[in-house]
């Protein structure tokens, strides 16, 4: 999972996306916590197979980080 232009985004809050490069399906979330924060919780959730998402804990765990 990679962080797109962290330095822009990383103390912003809204909606963003996180997408699958494999089949090219996308996860789609708000967060009122900077990106960056919620970016980290999401890793650390699905690294540690704890992710409230199914289907993006499967993929994740399917296809891996990258």
């Amino acid at each position: 999972m990679i962080f797109k232009d962290i330095d822009t985004y990383k103390d912003k809050i809204g909606i963003y996306l996180i997408r699958n490069v494999v089949n090219n399906k996308i996860y789609i979330g708000q967060t009122s916590d900077r990106f960056i924060e919620r970016y980290w919780n999401h890793k650390w959730k699905l690294n540690n197979n704890t992710h409230d998402n199914l289907y993006l804990q499967q993929s994740w765990n399917k296809y891996g980080e990258a």
